[in-house]
């Protein structure tokens, strides 16, 4: 992945992702700030996140680790100008550089909560998945826009929708656009708890991230490996394999071109 650091480095960006451990609970907090982007990706930021997976991966005293955007917005997927930057030719390291960062997040040996206050909007619909629960703000929503973008996932959102929650909800959140709410969340299965909204929202999920995490560190890191190297397999990597192949032919093509030019992601709901 060096290659694709240096890449992503010479690639100016704003926002980062930043990471506070508790010692005394065991639980970080890990947050996405580019409030000015919706929290959309961008270079600096990934970059960012493979130094907070490998201080994760070597955090013995951790337990748990709460992904969030802040009060008013989960993620919006890709940085807009990162997109452009890339082009078609970049597609391909950028959708495997991402697949791996999030697959590190997945088998963290820390349970993972993804936080969702406002929206999770394509890759953050990604990013969400990626994490082992999802506790959702009463009036957020998750969706994947891919389609409007001209695209399909390309962050391992794909696999991890038909393995998380099966193959005709996939298909509902993929190919329909399915917009997810709170409500309907957490009556499928999709998310584990629902919190208030805002500021509170951290606070009841540090709290209900405890509850789960009650025990000796060395005792809840190791249920989680299990449970994480039993749900991955070849069949998944295979999927990942798909999924990069048409997210690279699809990345820098006609439909996404024209989303970009519209500005329809930054835009979204306004």
């Amino acid at each position: 992945m060096s290659s694709a650091k240096e890449q992503l480095a010479r690639i100016a960006g704003k926002g980062k992702i930043s990471l506070e451990k508790d010692e005394d609970t065991g639980i970080a907090v890990m947050k996405l700030e580019n409030e000015e982007r919706r929290n959309a990706i961008s270079a600096p930021m990934i970059l960012d996140l493979f130094d907070i997976l490998s201080d994760l991966e070597n955090w013995k005293s951790g337990k748990g680790v709460i992904v969030w955007g802040g009060p008013r917005f989960f993620c919006s997927g890709a940085d807009l100008d990162m997109v452009r930057q890339l082009g078609s030719k970049g597609a391909e390291t950028f959708s495997a550089t991402m697949q791996e960062l999030l697959c590190r997040l997945f088998n963290l040996p820390l349970v993972s909560v993804a936080v969702v206050n406002g929206r999770a909007l394509g890759g953050g619909c990604e990013l969400s998945v990626a994490c082992d629960y999802r506790l959702m703000a009463r009036d957020s929503e998750v969706q994947s826009v891919h389609k409007r973008m001209g695209v399909v996932t390309g962050w391992s959102g794909g696999p991890r929708l038909v393995s998380l929650m099966g193959r005709t909800f996939a298909l509902d959140m993929m190919v329909g656009s399915k917009r997810l709410g709170a409500e309907e969340a957490l009556r499928v299965g999709f998310a584990s708890a629902l919190v208030t909204p805002g500021h509170q929202a951290l606070t009841e999920a540090r709290d209900w991230l405890k509850g789960q995490t009650e025990g000796a560190p060395e005792v809840i890191r190791a249920m989680k490996e299990i449970v994480a190297f039993s749900h991955e397999s070849a069949s998944m990597r295979d999927s990942l394999d798909l999924e990069r192949k048409h997210f690279s032919a699809l990345f820098g093509g006609e439909a996404q071109q024209e989303a970009l030019d519209k500005k329809i992601k930054h835009n979204y709901g306004h």
